[in-house]
């Protein structure tokens, strides 16, 4: 299989509208700790979205179902978009809960996650939880080496955390 196609995209990003610059640092972070960018489906980072001809509802949906690890990137819009519903209710239902990791951005809303999100491995992106997002992301790097989707180098997750880090307090009120 070409690379650029969905097939051999195993890891799903899923974000709103809202949330692409988030999903871009989590993209670049990936593929700091050796998940390539060929790897990852992510409509906003170009590298991370295929280049095929077919309508964008069948894309997602082909995306969804062939990806084996999902990130979901979680904010106040995300809990109210059909296709991140749907998203998450595909990935709750055909993956194991060990696979599933969700970045909680400030606006995301604890009060209505009527979709049990805050059940999940999750990882709050706040700017004075520095060390809280350090270990978090720890976390992360190791269930990506369990699911054999990087091989484990700590000099390379540590420079990547840091990185990660940087982008997010930059990007996050």
């Amino acid at each position: 299989m070409p690379v650029g196609t969905v097939v051999d995209k195993p890891v799903f990003v899923s974000h709103s509208s809202e949330n692409g610059e988030i999903a871009i640092a989590i993209c670049e972070f990936l593929n700091r700790v050796g998940c390539p960018y060929a790897n990852v489906f992510c409509t906003s980072m170009p590298p991370c979205k295929p280049r095929l001809n077919m309508p964008m509802e069948d894309l997602l949906k082909t995306a969804r179902e062939s990806a084996t690890f999902a990130i979901l990137s979680c904010c106040d819009e995300y809990q109210k978009s059909p296709d991140c519903i749907e998203e998450t209710q595909h990935f709750k239902k055909n993956l194991n809960a060990k696979k599933i990791v969700c970045f909680f951005h400030p606006s995301f809303n604890f009060n209505t996650d009527h979709y049990k999100l805050s059940k999940l491995f999750g990882i709050e992106l706040k700017k004075s939880k520095r060390v809280t997002l350090k270990s978090s992301m720890l976390d992360l790097a190791d269930m990506l080496s369990r699911a054999k989707l990087i091989i484990k180098d700590d000099k390379a997750i540590n420079w990547a955390i840091d990185k990660f880090v940087e982008d997010i307090e930059r990007l996050v009120a």
